[in-house]
């Protein structure tokens, strides 16, 4: 067995398995080589792995990250209670809408989320919303 070889192989699919799903690294790896050759990468691949390491650690890349974009309703809703939870820049922006629905100033906003007063104001205008009058008086708007 091409020791050489073996090491080129896993070195490639240590690389692809972050890129590509488990069907095209396994159609690769079958091209790539012939069963003792897998059979033998298993345990190359296996004395790769630091075992003074946690797996979950090793294993992180492979969950999924959670999409900026999605708004988690319960979590706005706590933080609008005033819990202090951490939302990521589309709930505060629900948030932030919500509370103004509900009559809060800018200040009052900023405090309830964690927020600074001005990033308040700069989403209400990116909204086509009018400052309110706490604004005016606080010198937060025009």
């Amino acid at each position: 067995m091409d020791v050489d070889r073996l090491a080129f192989i896993a070195h490639q699919l240590a690389a692809r398995v972050r890129d590509d799903g488990a069907e095209a690294n396994q159609r690769w790896l079958y091209i790539m080589t012939n069963p003792a050759e897998r059979e033998a990468l298993l345990y190359v691949l296996a004395a790769a792995v630091p075992v003074d390491r946690d797996w979950l650690k090793l294993t992180a890349w492979t969950e999924p990250k959670p999409d900026p974009m999605l708004v988690d309703e319960i979590a706005v809703e706590r933080a609008c209670r005033g819990e202090r939870i951490q939302l990521n820049r589309a709930e505060k922006a629900v948030a932030i809408e919500r509370l103004n629905r509900r009559g809060l100033g800018s200040r009052a906003i900023a405090e309830r989320l964690g927020v600074s007063a001005r990033t308040v104001v700069r989403r209400r205008v990116a909204n086509g919303r009018r400052a309110v009058q706490s604004d005016r008086d606080e010198g937060l708007a025009s």
